[in-house]
């Protein structure tokens, strides 16, 4: 099949307004609606499963994306560049979602100009969050997850043919730390870090943690000036290549967390809000 690659027009918040998603008192839909699992076996999950077979799926990710990021890496890591193919969506937005144009390249599987082309090609009339990353299956042309966390862990175990046998990115013996530790990065709002982080001061001399129990402690030096910040205002300064010389644990008695400026609060993350 011939593809015709095209563009979607500009970013026009004058005519379409921003991205917007209004979940809606009551509707306990998730916010990511589609979680088919790649199996290596077909009886590999309870739930709806695609076989894992090489050149049959395409990632719709975004560099805006820290998600979109975790599964681009997964992917690369484990050696499947050549079994499970990338394309990028604009890094900007209108009222439309995401959108293919010619910073990042024109979609090489279904020459969608927008990421919502996609969902409503699985969804006729589709009203949810459009949210990278996506997973394309070919074969059957339409979405099979949107859920970050199980393409996640599908990609590190699900692909052992025709990845590098080498790497093993959820190790048994681990995968119980595993799970916790993005349960408490989930939970503690990392997916909200690039949104906080423009909000942080580069001038001030310390930075207070947000969200002390989720403290990061690594040690880079890169400036003189300390860093005491919660998980998501370190990937919100590490996106903007803010220097960060030194994390370290801090507690709620050691400074106030509204030093830092956080206009965005975590419902309004991504363009979602939660009416009320």
């Amino acid at each position: 099949m011939t593809i015709t690659r095209e563009y979607a027009s500009p970013v026009d918040t004058a005519s379409y307004g921003d991205y917007q998603f209004v979940r809606q008192p009551g509707d306990d839909r998730p916010l990511y609606r589609f979680g088919g699992r790649i199996a290596a076996s077909a009886s590999a999950t309870g739930t709806e499963s695609w076989p894992a077979e090489p050149g049959r799926y395409h990632l719709y990710a975004g560099w805006f994306c820290p998600w979109s990021q975790r599964i681009t890496i997964a992917i690369a890591l484990h050696g499947l560049c050549d079994t499970i193919g990338v394309s990028y969506l604009d890094d900007s937005r209108d009222g439309r979602g995401w959108a293919f144009r010619e910073r990042r390249g024109a979609d090489p599987v279904n020459g969608f100009t927008l990421l919502r082309e996609a969902y409503q090609a699985t969804d006729p009339g589709f009203d949810g969050h459009i949210s990278t990353p996506a997973l394309w299956d070919r074969k059957q042309r339409r979405l099979v997850s949107n859920d970050y966390r199980s393409l996640g862990l599908d990609i590190a175990t699900e692909f052992p043919a025709y990845g590098d046998p080498a790497i093993d990115s959820y190790p048994v013996e681990h995968r119980a730390e595993i799970d916790e530790l993005d349960r408490v990065a989930v939970d503690g709002g990392i997916a909200v870090g690039r949104e906080l982080g423009r909000d942080v001061q580069p001038e001030a001399p310390v930075v207070v943690a947000d969200q002390p129990a989720l403290l990061a402690i690594p040690e880079r030096r890169s400036a003189d000036v300390p860093v005491e910040a919660g998980i998501g205002r370190l990937v919100g300064l590490a996106q903007q290549r803010e220097a960060i010389d030194r994390v370290r644990a801090a507690t709620l008695a050691e400074g106030p967390a509204s030093a830092v400026p956080a206009v965005v609060e975590v419902a309004d993350a991504d363009g979602v809000t939660q009416a009320v």
